[in-house]
């Protein structure tokens, strides 16, 4: 509510010379709550600077090693591999099968459906991304913590479009292996795609946090972090 109120100045300074930002991000440590991230998540949608002490520092930290990263990278690197491995598989268990006769021997049998040819794209994207994020998270298992956070910055929005990727191909996929069946395939089709969209809300404020300060933007923005503030079970203030 704060955040909203073009009365507050989020650039005060407290007698420890910590802004806003600054205290949520020193409270982020690796026992954080959810609420704490959210409260995080409001600043930074708002546009809410650091103070001058942290313009150097590395945020929400306190252990010099990196150490309570460990259990977040290896997860992370968990889901990209398991990511790889679906898309690695699928694409050489294409929906439709291959073609078992000359002159098409081989090749496959719905190669020029235009849901085929999204599910190839989208998925080959969702492999590569995965591949670069294991590749950026094994630098982060060096324990530096600015190659740690350096490989957050990077490995998290590509992920987050991996996971996006693979939900697009098995739904282009799914749909070009029965199309033959207008009704079941369109009702695929609208499933996915309602899917998709909460996929969308809930992975973005993880993976991107945005930083706006126009209203507008502000407000489509808001919409991902509302749905997050309804799963934490508090929904008594929107603004």
């Amino acid at each position: 509510m704060l955040t909203w109120d073009n009365r507050v100045d989020l650039k005060t300074l407290n007698h420890n010379g910590l802004i806003a930002l600054d205290v949520a991000e020193e409270n982020m440590d690796s026992s954080y709550t959810f609420f704490e991230r959210l409260t995080w998540m409001a600043l930074i949608s708002a546009g809410a600077p650091r103070g001058p002490k942290l313009i150097t520092s590395t945020p929400v930290t306190q252990n010099p090693d990196g150490g309570k990263y460990k259990d977040r990278v290896n997860t992370l690197l968990l889901v990209a591999t398991l990511v790889a491995t679906m898309t690695f598989t699928a694409g050489f268990t294409l929906p439709g099968g291959y073609n078992g006769s000359v002159p098409n021997l081989g090749m496959a049998t719905l190669a020029k459906k235009t849901a085929f040819q999204v599910f190839l794209v989208f998925d080959t994207l969702a492999m590569y991304c995965s591949i670069i994020t294991i590749v950026a998270l094994i630098w982060a298992q060096l324990g530096d913590l600015s190659l740690i956070m350096k490989a957050f910055n990077l490995a998290l929005p590509l992920l987050g479009l991996a996971l996006t990727s693979m939900s697009i191909a098995f739904m282009a996929g799914t749909y070009a292996a029965v199309s033959h069946l207008p009704l079941l395939a369109y009702f695929i089709l609208g499933i996915g795609l309602i899917f998709l969209l909460v996929l969308l809300l809930i992975i973005i404020p993880y993976v991107s946090p945005h930083s706006s300060t126009q209203p507008f933007l502000r407000h489509i923005f808001y919409c991902p972090y509302f749905l997050m503030l309804l799963a934490a079970g508090d929904n008594k203030n929107k603004y």
